[in-house]
This record gives C-alpha cells, sequence and structure tokens, in this order.
C-alpha cells in the first residue's frame, strides 16, 4: 500500500502516512444495517412483535460499530433509524398491553359486582 498523495510504502490500514498525509478513507456498510432498518419499519407498521428484535439488533449493530472506531460507516443513520423505530413500536406494544390489561381489570370487577348484585336479589 502507497500514499495516495506522495507515493511513500505504508502499513495496510493507516489512516497517515509517514510523511504525515491522510489518506483518503471510503465508507463501508454493514451487512446488518438494512435488516435493523426493515424489522424497525415492519414492527411499527405491521407486526409488532418484530419491535423489539429491531431494537436489540439495532443496538448490537451499532456497539459493533462503535468498536470500530477508524471505520466509516455509510448506513449507520440507517440503524439508528430501524432502531429507533423497535423502540417507539416496543412502547407501543406496552401501552396497548397495559391498555387491554386495564380492560380486562374492570371487566372482572364489573363481572363480580354483577355476580355479587344477583346473589344477594335471591
Amino acid at each position: 500500500m502507497f500514499c495516495a498523495v506522495c507515493g511513500t510504502p505504508m502499513q495496510p490500514g493507516t489512516v497517515l502516512c509517514p510523511q504525515g498525509h491522510p489518506q483518503p478513507v471510503l465508507p463501508r456498510e454493514h451487512p446488518e444495517g438494512q435488516t435493523v432498518l426493515i424489522l424497525g419499519i415492519l414492527g411499527l407498521v405491521l407486526c409488532g412483535v418484530l419491535a423489539p428484535i429491531a431494537w436489540i439488533k439495532g443496538k448490537r449493530v451499532l456497539a459493533d460499530m462503535d468498536a470500530q472506531p477508524g471505520v466509516v460507516w455509510s448506513n449507520r443513520g440507517n440503524v439508528q433509524t430501524g432502531q429507533l423505530l423497535g423502540l417507539i413500536g416496543t412502547i407501543l406494544i406496552g401501552v396497548v398491553a397495559a391498555f387491554f390489561a386495564v380492560v380486562l381489570v374492570l371487566q372482572l370487577l364489573v363481572l363480580l359486582g354483577a355476580l355479587a348484585s344477583f346473589g344477594s336479589s335471591t
């Protein structure tokens, strides 16, 4: 590998040549970036079960990206968007589950009240 500016031999993976010239860094695409985005969209729009998967997978992919500080990632925004959509979808699942739990408890209370009044009227 040689410096793009002065032609000095360099070690592979270095960002500065021995003369101090910065080398161009080509952005890379993480192989799971698009998967996280698609899971986030589907988890929010179609199938809520996919939302927590997108959130967890997005967190893992971002950690993998951060573990390689010298790499410029071209799809980091897609991963962050997919993770955020997964988080929003997971929160919505929790809100809906809490709503149905409250409705179930209220129905049980009404049923118990009806049974109590039915038993006292006989």
